[in-house]
């Protein structure tokens, strides 16, 4: 089930819950704000043409942890770059921001695309960043297999 969290207008970022409404795990229980990023750069974009991108933007760097889940799935167009430099500036250094991903860290600034803006972006993301890297075996396969 997916619930809106604080929906505002043109902001429609999700957070997954279970039935009874418990997050699905701790990671996603401590984000204030959780939303896909393919979703994400698809709302900052309606954003831009309704006029209140800016306002967006300011409420995204004020949330106190931000998990952007499904990092790297999605190419990046050349708009989302700099949509997610924007943000990462406006978080830098004063808030959290959790990025899931698949793709391994070493080729993020090669899926980023844009030398200049990938450096920039996988320093804002990196620099003291706490890495988690989960091995073994996904989850959902395990879940499959026994129904």
């Amino acid at each position: 089930m997916w619930q809106l969290k604080n929906p505002t207008k043109n902001m429609r970022c999700m957070r997954r819950l279970t039935s009874t409404g418990a997050p699905l795990n701790p990671i996603y229980s401590a984000a204030k704000e959780i939303c896909c990023a393919s979703r994400l750069f698809h709302e900052l974009t309606l954003t831009r043409a309704d006029g209140t991108y800016l306002r967006v933007l300011t409420k995204l760097a004020r949330v106190d942890v931000l998990l952007v889940d499904d990092w790297g799935l999605d190419a990046l167009t050349p708009q989302d770059r700099r949509d997610l430099l924007e943000l990462l500036d406006d978080r830098h250094g004063t808030r959290s921001t959790i990025l899931t991903s698949q793709l391994p860290v070493a080729q993020w600034h090669d899926f980023i695309g844009e030398p200049t803006l990938a450096g920039s972006i996988c320093d804002r993301l990196l620099h003291n960043a706490h890495r988690i890297v989960l091995q073994g075996p996904l989850r959902r396969k395990e879940g499959k297999l026994e129904s």
